[in-house]
């Protein structure tokens, strides 16, 4: 899912072929409906790069159209995080190491 889609907004379908920003070729993505419903829901974050987006998915106030992770936070099912030391690297708040 990228931010601004049309996609995060339609309802009543399980995935949606989309051609993402600055991409050649279609992908298949999951809908928002799909995810939401899960069961389970894992998200797997790794690297610095990715630290400014971890603090702005888990600790701001952005909205799922410019922030599509934000989703969890719909959420049904179950939650997992696995992040890596440098992606949490921005994070204020405290996180569960296993």
């Amino acid at each position: 899912l990228f931010a601004n889609s049309p996609v995060l907004t339609e309802h009543g379908v399980i995935a949606h072929a989309i051609t993402p920003p600055n991409c050649e070729g279609e992908r298949i993505t999951l809908s928002v409906d799909a995810i939401t419903n899960a069961k389970k829901i894992i998200f797997i974050v790794k690297g610095e790069n990715k630290a400014i987006i971890m603090r702005r998915v888990l600790e701001g106030d952005e909205q799922l159209d410019t922030l599509p992770a934000k989703l969890y936070k719909n959420a049904k099912g179950a939650v997992t995080w696995f992040i890596d030391s440098s992606a949490a690297t921005k994070l204020a708040i405290k996180l569960e190491k296993r």
